[in-house]
């Protein structure tokens, strides 16, 4: 006994020899009938699938697998498969950006959830921002089906049926493709729905038409003698048709007929249509006011600064108020008016005793003079404008800069919304039309 290995405060035995520990042992050992026990109740689970089951299991893995060797293959040939896991952490890091934007916002509205999920997943983002089961059912259909099924297709047909189906069992489904339903869901006739549908689309774009009119001759409009002469054309065919015969007049006049010549022939519908889109999609703040009129944005395939920069820019349109360019107005002229008014402060006490030795020194330097005279200009001529004659005659540079500072953005970010606000930024920045055209 003396010789006996003893056991050391830890369990182990001083010549090294592990103790036997039969708790350890029992509790490995009825872990391991457990899992026995699991297993053979999951066999038998399995065993009560159906045959069928495991068959269309076994056809989709086999469809799957050959999909995913077919986009394996492709990136091979095109030599991509090393640009994978990049694309794959951008497009992580892309969601985890715009999930971090959504968070800061204390109450987002439905269309801000839409615009910053947009870009990680547009059916979800269609989906959180649906106002009612329509849209919803619509959001769901569009991504699933890979059919259109506003047309008058087969399988539009039978969807349509569908719904017609749903609206008689008491499902509040309408049929109509309109955001505003108007039909009689009482009347099992969709064909009669379809043309309450199509009558509504005509008003809906004759109202547009309207406030696109009524928009242009607005005293406060901000738009570049360019784009107004653009609109100027589309407007008047859209309103009055074919232009009549040429007659003499000034430059501006030729101008003007000349902007409406170029849609001779147009219908006066898709003319009016044409003059909603253009407008939509050069001024947002008529965009912003009008969104019932304004499509979706489409979402941002990019990465980085280019899809932030686009849904900031989107953010803010949606934010800019409908009264913008008057607010901007007012503040054109309160800086003039402060500047007038400093002017006319300093020039005082110039004169006075008192602040002389201040002013001694800028007495022999004309540039303050000229820089408060080159300001006060300037001021002048972006709150009160200039004629429409005058900017005929600026130079073209200079009047395409609205566009050519948006499409230059457009194409190095790839992003609509941040064009489109640059535009309307520049276009503050320089002298409006001080009467619109289509107000002459």
């Amino acid at each position: 006994m003396a010789q006996g290995k003893t056991l050391s405060s830890n369990g182990e035995s001083k010549g090294g020899v592990q103790a036997p520990q039969p708790v350890l042992t029992l509790g490995l050992a009825l872990c391991c009938l457990g899992g026995l026990g699991l297993l053979k109740q999951l066999l038998i689970l399995l065993a009560m699938v159906p045959l069928a089951f495991w068959a269309s299991l076994a056809v989709f893995a086999a469809g799957l697998s050959l999909v995913l060797v077919e986009q394996l293959r492709q990136l091979l040939a095109d030599s991509k498969l090393h640009l994978l896991p990049g694309q794959l952490m951008r497009r992580q890091m892309q969601t985890g950006q715009r999930l971090y934007v959504l968070s800061s916002f204390t109450s987002p509205s439905r269309e801000d959830v839409r615009i910053i999920l947009s870009g990680v997943s547009p059916t979800l983002a269609a989906l959180l921002a649906a106002e009612d089961l329509q849209t919803a059912a619509s959001a769901i259909a569009e991504a699933v089906l890979p059919f259109d099924l506003s047309g008058d297709s087969f399988v539009a047909n039978l969807w349509q049926q569908l719904l017609q189906h749903l609206q008689d069992f008491g499902i509040g489904v309408c049929s109509c493709p309109n955001p505003v339903c108007k039909c009689n869901h009482g009347s099992a006739h969709t064909e009669q729905n379809m043309q309450a549908a199509a009558t509504l689309q005509v008003e809906q774009e004759a109202e547009g038409v309207a406030e696109a009119v009524a928009w242009l001759r607005r005293p406060q409009l901000t738009l570049s003698f360019q784009d107004q002469l653009q609109l100027y054309g589309l407007a008047r065919q859209a309103v009055a048709g074919d232009v009549g015969e040429k007659s003499s007049g000034s430059s501006l006049q030729l101008a003007k007929h000349q902007s409406w010549e170029r849609h001779r022939g147009m219908d006066r519908t898709e003319a009016g249509r044409r003059l909603v889109q253009r407008l939509l999609e050069i001024d947002p703040i008529f965009r912003s006011a009008r969104p019932q009129n304004a499509p979706p944005a489409p979402s941002s395939r990019t990465s980085g600064i280019s899809d932030m920069v686009s849904m900031v820019a989107e953010l803010l349109q949606r934010r800019l108020p409908g009264n913008a360019e008057e607010l901007a107005a007012c503040g054109k002229r309160r800086a003039l008016a402060l500047l007038l008014a400093s002017s006319f402060l300093l020039s005082l006490l110039r004169r006075s005793a008192l602040p002389q030795r201040l002013f001694r020194g800028a007495k022999r330097l004309p540039l303050v003079a000229l820089t408060g005279a080159t300001s006060a200009a300037y001021l002048s001529v972006l709150s009160f404008g200039l004629p429409a004659r005058v900017h005929l005659k600026l130079p073209r540079a200079l009047k395409a800069l609205p566009d050519t500072a948006s499409k230059t953005v457009e194409s190095a970010l790839g992003s609509e919304q941040a064009s489109r606000l640059l535009r309307w930024l520049i276009q503050n920045l320089m002298p409006p039309v001080a009467t619109p055209l289509l107000q002459d």
